[in-house]
């Protein structure tokens, strides 16, 4: 009988029954396939890329041609839209962690969120005073606040008998080699692959939220555009005379305290700084490559997104300058998000997702009810990181323009520690300006809207530099502005910052023009609010800020007066003069040198002059809110406010260049709702009929 033969396909891979008995019979072969598998498993694990240079540049090329930007797209559903399918890579994720388990003795690691809490406070070491709170005591207070010992993707079984450790990422016992990443206030950042790397980024944003939501801190805006505060007995027209005091201001100037949450803020953002996907680095992994979609998931359900886009919206330089570690980091995990073709659009220049209140990034993470929840629902959203930069960036170029025409005043370390937020601000806002395709800076305007229409041109207008002359013809501080001659160092530097608040702070209805080479000297123009017997008028006023500004606060001139002839408020005089505790020409809370602001100024006359009741204004008639005399009062402002603050400037438009601008916008846009509402007030005919005339000639112009 004839021996069957067997033939070994030596090019092949050995798939055949003989192949596999000979594979499983010989020990070399063991041995060769295993270290085949272990560099296999590496060159997976740890992104081994050859030091071939080219073959690097090669495959970012590629990676460049295939993966549009998604800034330069219109947002897609995925981007910030389909929150349900976002919450469902979330949950596909925290899933798949559950399944990790020790690499010896198979027990889970990652159960539930007490599980999170004990990880993050094994990160502390073992040597720190907090090693041993609990985990929830951990977050709410130590967590972050002293500098920690590492940060690992790998951890030590507890059990005494197994003591394996094992990679939380990919669930593998741990070799010796590992990435290391650099980061502030963190001795040792650690991960084994690029499993274990997103393990770190999901985990520490896990840790932030549940601080932040177990803190109760609000992501306030650390804005001056706040709404009043009112202290007292509140009436329709507060006045100066009683206890009733509007404070619609935040303070600047005084040095800041330091904020506790600041340094873990400043740590988290540093760590995920290191952690997230680059491009540019030198190894790049596929994680840097091709990021997983639920990376993007992660970073849009944290509390940490609103927190850097509430410290970009900060419009004190002075506070940010104060903080200026902190602001360094956070622009340096903007530049991060918005340098990645996978992060760029979802977190830096499409409006961010609402997440439910009270709902954090550990609890959406464990909880299936909550995290399905927000599926099928058009999410509410929130200002761009993108715009909220573009605001800071504006006042950040206008000081380093301001810095550069007048250097000696910017010479103190305060004034370069400023001027170097200024520049990192401008370059990341330039950066991610030139990367979006479009820019995210401005809301796009809906021509069918007249209040987005509205707000769009204001905003345009608000502060506005002109020639010397063109404000010198109509200025009537114009003699004690002359007056002035070599002022105090640091007074140019303390004009620029008031320039630089302006340009972000001044709310709808309130413009400002100030001279080109004389920034002391200014003029505001304010329309008068909505539902006041000034609603729609424009008021005039001059400002002139002193020699030893701001050590004094500045003076104000009201114009809107017809001639020195009207009275339109008790605390505005015929005579010009402005009766305003923060001037000092009336009783109550003063200026503060280092506190007080011309925009503090300019918001205390229109929410507490251009009140609803003017009437309560004068000391003793506080309480006298809806009383015959303060309508009949009112009646008569309204009349004054038809002739002198819209017919006049309708009237002079052809002769007024400095505000011309606004006059038309403001009276083409609001016609028919002043024509309403002066047949509301019952004004008298003649006066409609040549409001109706000044109005034609605006529509025509």
């Amino acid at each position: 009988m004839a021996k069957r033969k067997e033939v070994i396909d030596l090019t092949g891979d050995m798939e055949g029954p003989v192949g596999k008995r000979a594979r499983s019979n010989s020990p070399w072969q063991k041995r060769h396939e295993e270290k085949q598998t272990r560099k296999a498993d590496s060159a997976t694990e740890f992104g081994h890329i050859d030091n071939d240079e080219r073959l690097a540049r090669e495959l970012q090329a590629q990676f460049d041609l295939e993966t549009p930007n998604p800034a330069q797209q219109s947002p897609s559903p995925t981007d910030f839209g389909d929150m349900g399918h976002e919450r469902s890579l979330l949950q596909a994720y925290v899933q798949g962690v559950q399944q990790v388990s020790c690499a010896g003795c198979r027990k889970a690691f990652v159960t539930e969120e007490k599980d999170v809490l004990s990880i993050l406070k094994q990160w502390l070491g073992s040597g720190s005073e907090h090693s041993q709170n609990k985990p929830q005591q951990l977050i709410t207070g130590g967590f972050l606040q002293s500098w920690i010992s590492e940060v690992n993707s790998a951890l030590m079984c507890p059990r005494v008998l197994c003591l394996t450790t094992t990679c939380l990422g990919c669930g593998d016992k741990c070799s010796t080699r590992t990435h290391r990443g650099e980061a502030v206030g963190v001795r040792d950042l650690v991960w084994c692959c690029d499993s274990g790397r997103l393990f770190l980024i999901w985990a520490l944003l896990c840790g932030f939220d549940r601080r932040q939501s177990n803190l109760n801190v609000p992501t306030k805006l650390r804005s001056s555009q706040s709404q009043p505060v009112f202290q007292g007995r509140q009436t329709s027209g507060v006045g100066y005379g009683g206890d009733s005091i509007r404070r619609p201001w935040k303070k600047y100037g005084v040095k800041a305290q330091s904020d506790p949450e600041d340094s873990a803020t400043e740590k988290i953002m540093s760590c995920l700084t290191a952690l997230l996907p680059s491009l540019t680095c030198e190894n790049p992994t596929v994680f840097d490559l091709d990021p997983p979609p639920v990376l993007r998931s992660i970073l849009i359900h944290s509390k940490l997104l609103n927190k850097v886009a509430e410290l970009l919206r900060n419009d004190s330089l002075e506070d940010a300058t104060q903080r200026l570690s902190l602001y360094q980091v956070a622009l340096k995990f903007v530049g991060k998000l918005g340098s990645h073709p996978s992060t760029a659009g979802a977190t830096i220049h499409c409006e961010r997702p609402e997440i439910e209140r009270g709902a954090d990034l550990l609890q959406l993470s464990f909880s299936y009810s909550l995290a399905s929840s927000g599926k099928n629902k058009a999410p509410e959203t929130n200002q761009s990181i993108a715009a909220c930069l573009a605001s800071f960036d504006r006042q950040s170029k206008l000081m380093v323009e301001r810095s550069k025409s007048d250097p000696n005043n910017f010479t103190a370390k305060d004034s370069k520690d400023m001027l170097t937020l200024c520049y990192s601000v401008s370059g990341l806002s330039d950066f991610l300006l030139a990367n979006s395709g479009r820019s995210f800076a401005t809301t796009e305007v809906n021509e069918s809207s007249v209040l987005t229409r509205h707000e769009s041109w204001h905003g345009a207008l608000a502060l506005v530099e002109l020639p010397d002359a063109e404000i010198l013809k109509s200025y009537c501080l114009a003699d004690e502005a002359f007056k002035i001659d070599k002022p105090p160092l640091g007074r140019m530097k303390a004009l620029s910052l008031e320039l630089a608040r302006l340009t972000t702070g001044l709310p709808p209805g309130i413009f400002v023009r100030h001279c080109s080479s004389r920034l002391d000297i200014m003029k505001a123009l304010i329309i008068g609010p909505k539902g006041t017997p000034y609603e729609n008028g424009l008021f005039e006023f001059d400002l002139l800020c002193g020699k030893t500004f701001p050590n004094e606060p500045p003076k104000m001139q009201f114009k809107t007066t017809a001639g020195g002839k009207i009275r339109f408020n008790p605390n505005l005089y015929a005579d010009g003069k402005v009766c305003l505790s923060l001037l000092g020409t009336w009783s109550g809370e003063p200026w503060q040198p280092g506190c007080s602001t011309i925009l503090q100024v300019l918001l205390s006359i229109q929410a507490m002059i251009f009140c609803e009741e003017p009437w309560c204004n004068e000391p003793g008639r506080e309480y006298a809110s809806g009383s015959q005399s303060s309508q009949g009062y009112n009646r008569t402002v309204q009349e004054w406010t038809v002739q002198h603050a819209v017919v006049d400037w309708l009237n002079q438009i052809d002769n007024d260049g400095l505000w011309s601008d606004i006059i038309v916008m403001h009276f083409q846009t609001s016609a028919s709702e002043i024509l309403t509402k002066v047949e509301e007030w019952g004004i008298s005919h003649s006066a409609r009929e040549q409001l109706r005339d000044g109005l034609r000639r605006i529509s025509v112009s």
